[in-house]
């Protein structure tokens, strides 16, 4: 029986079993010792890392369902065809979980993974959420932005946004609402418009939020106004001067019932120079739903849009300002543990020239041959303190003074190497400086049948470690009795 122990988890290759001798003859039952499922953690995955988050990001909270931004450029999420440890070629098999051991999924969205984009041109614009409330795109063209890439919208060709023409079937009817989005003009001091909720008419009544140079109603200078029709009545909103900018901007819009609307920019709660009549109500007056567009001739918008976001509840002051400070620097927003990989054992049996034994082989009594056991690190970090124990079935008699330990040869890519790779880490073992059987200063010793390689059984053995993205392999001689 072969089992290992270490300061992190490790799944065990299952024992051998042998049919006992007949006719002078040994079946070899198992000589596979080693299944892709014992390979993993109890979700099936084989690397894990942690997410913490800056407590200084996080503005008060807790904020239940909050979506997270990742952003990072990390080689190990390459593809295992280009030297990374991710299976599937579009990035599927990346998951997330709210617990250590996987096994509570997060719902979550792949922005941009190799040359898969969630923004295509020319294209429909899906709703990341499940209400599939998807956008279809008239002109505009795909572009850096925020967050991956966002819309280019030309303000020459006024056909240039992204519609959902059954938009008004969940926007009235709101008792309140969050709009969130980032914005980059190529212009400031303009009345262009970037989310409307109807046909544009030149009034800012129902579900609008643009540029204003001129106040019309608070008197300030390049604002930006919002205006809804709550059961009827026009409810509008100027924000404070100068806020136009050409610099990426995060502006988050909210109301409900009963109160003023509420402006955010950059996650900061702005003062505006009008906000009108609080009533009382639902949105009505909707006919659609477009991003790019303004109620303003010229209506369309010049610039980039980026990550929009319309939730059916107002949020809370500190969560738009985490919201911003997530996505407006993500790699300060959050830490990423170190790597966490499953350690499997896997044991193989060989004929003294290096031939792999087959499963089900059939071995005369008295033939000599080797087993290896490997530990295939495929983690960023070194494994420290691991031990391995090696039970002799009563078949077999070991061969005095013939333990090997190898921890030189590079990771396999599966978890489980293949023969040619196998043939080499036992061909790199065999050339190291055998280990005596005693227990002494090296890591391995021999007594009765139990073969050990580290200290934590046997505390007189030396301690036995694995580096990084390495296999450790010991390799031993028995014979058939």
């Amino acid at each position: 029986m072969s089992e290992i122990t270490g300061r992190l988890p490790a799944t065990l290759c299952p024992p051998l079993h042998w049919r006992r001798p007949f006719l002078g003859l040994v079946l070899l039952v198992a000589s596979e010792f080693f299944t892709p499922a014992e390979a993993q953690f109890s979700n099936g995955y084989s690397f894990r890392r942690k997410v913490d988050f800056v407590d200084a990001e996080v503005i008060a909270g807790p904020h239940a369902n909050f979506p997270v931004l990742i952003d990072s450029t990390l080689l190990y999420l390459r593809t295992t065809a280009n030297g990374g440890k991710v299976e599937n070629a579009n990035g599927y098999d990346i998951i997330f979980t709210s617990d250590q051991a996987g096994a509570n999924q997060l719902s979550h969205e792949i922005e941009r993974y190799d040359a898969i984009v969630d923004e295509p041109t020319g294209a429909t614009h899906f709703d990341s959420t499940s209400n599939n409330r998807d956008g279809i795109q008239q002109g505009n063209v795909e572009a850096p932005a925020q967050i991956g890439d966002g819309q280019d919208f030309d303000p020459a060709d006024t056909g240039d946004y992204i519609e959902d023409a059954d938009g008004e079937l969940y926007i009235n009817g709101l008792t309140a609402f969050t709009v969130s989005l980032w914005i980059q003009p190529d212009l400031a001091g303009t009345d262009r418009g970037f989310i409307i909720g109807k046909t544009p008419d030149e009034q800012d009544t129902i579900f609008s939020l643009r540029y204003d140079s001129a106040g019309a109603d608070g008197g300030g200078t390049d604002v930006i106004k919002a205006g809804i029709t709550v059961s009827g009545q026009v409810q509008e909103y100027e924000s404070s001067s100068n806020v136009q900018t050409t610099a990426w901007q995060y502006l988050a819009w909210n109301w409900s019932s009963g109160n003023n609307q509420s402006l955010y920019i950059d996650g900061m709660l702005d003062t505006p120079t009008y906000t009108g009549l609080a009533h009382t109500g639902s949105i009505s007056g909707s006919d659609r739903f477009q991003i790019g567009q303004g109620v303003k001739s010229p209506t369309g918008w010049d610039g980039r849009i980026d990550e929009v976001r319309l939730s059916s509840v107002i949020r809370s002051a500190p969560w738009i300002e985490t919201e911003y400070n997530n996505q407006f620097s993500p790699a300060t927003f959050y830490v990423l543990g170190a790597e966490k990989s499953q350690l499997v054992l896997v044991k193989r049996a060989f004929f003294t020239d290096g031939t792999p034994i087959p499963t089900d082989s059939s071995l005369p009594k008295g033939t000599p041959f080797d087993f290896m056991i490997y530990v295939n690190n495929m983690g960023d970090v070194s494994k420290t303190d691991l031990s391995i124990r090696d039970v002799l079935d009563p078949l077999f008699v070991y061969t005095a003074g013939t333990i090997y330990i190898d921890n030189s040869q590079p990771e396999c890519a599966l978890l489980a190497c293949t023969a040619a790779e196998e043939a080499s880490i036992r061909t790199a073992a065999l050339a190291t400086t055998v280990k005596t059987d005693i227990v002494d200063a090296d890591a391995a010793s021999f007594a009765g049948v139990t073969i050990d390689v580290g200290n934590q059984v046997i505390t007189g053995n030396a301690q036995q470690d694995t580096d990084a993205n390495k296999v450790l392999a010991v390799v031993f001689r028995v014979q058939m009795q």
